[in-house]
């Protein structure tokens, strides 16, 4: 990571010049959810942290790859550093982390269908739908990567891509069974309805909006401690 340094250099005079807050214990350090808080506030300073991270063996090369990649796409443009990010991920990764691997082709099939880069979601959706065919436990991650394939096609502007989001969505439905899944599934079907407004197919918008709030009332009833999240996805639809 050292070469990652010198574009994050410059944040390092403005941390030890401001004030500190009360050090977060040791083993939250660095970890994902307090990195995303502090990036909130200030992102060179999570990326800082998250190099001074690796070099205290506090965080491992993968780790620090991942969340690069994670920060680089949720709080700047920079999509392609991102991307490089998530591949490097891979290239440390063993070819039999079937569960990791999955998790970094979802990742990278995600930025790459944000910046519009078809080619390089499609292949990981190939690549991640392939290992997730593999394992029983992985139905969802293999709809899922069905659902970005289905967005990439509506993108380029062949509307039969809505079919297989829809379907994707339905198939994930079936076996959705964390919070974290249906969490995917409300994202996906708040895309969903974006298409449809944007070719003003008001009839399918209706339906999936009904489903939309079936959804978050299935997910607050199985899930309470995510009540704050749904009520954020109601507020939005």
């Amino acid at each position: 990571m050292k070469k990652y340094i010198v574009p994050f250099c410059v944040c390092i005079a403005f941390l030890c010049c401001c004030h500190h807050p009360q050090p977060l214990p040791r083993t939250d350090r660095y970890s994902a959810d307090s990195l995303m808080r502090l990036a909130n506030v200030d992102f060179e300073a999570a990326c800082y942290r998250v190099i001074e991270g690796e070099q205290n063996g506090e965080l491992s090369a993968f780790e620090t790859a991942t969340i690069m990649a994670n920060l680089f796409y949720r709080y700047t443009d920079d999509y392609g550093l991102a991307m490089d990010f998530c591949r490097e991920a891979l290239s440390i990764l063993d070819r039999d982390d079937d569960v990791q691997r999955v998790n970094v082709y979802y990742l990278l099939s995600t930025i790459a269908e944000s910046c519009k880069d078809f080619h390089t979601c499609i292949n990981a959706c190939s690549e991640g739908k392939e290992i997730a065919h593999r394992h029983k436990s992985m139905k969802f991650e293999e709809h899922s990567f069905d659902y970005i394939v289905g967005k990439c096609m509506f993108d380029l502007g062949q509307e039969e891509g809505l079919e297989l989001m829809q379907s994707s969505i339905d198939m994930g439905k079936r076996v959705a069974k964390t919070d974290s899944d249906y969490g995917h599934l409300l994202f996906f079907v708040n895309n969903l309805i974006n298409c449809y407004l944007a070719v003003e197919d008001m009839e399918s918008l209706l339906q999936v909006a009904d489903d939309f709030e079936q959804m978050i009332d299935q997910m607050e009833a199985k899930f309470p401690w995510a009540r704050t999240y749904c009520d954020q996805c109601r507020y939005n639809m």
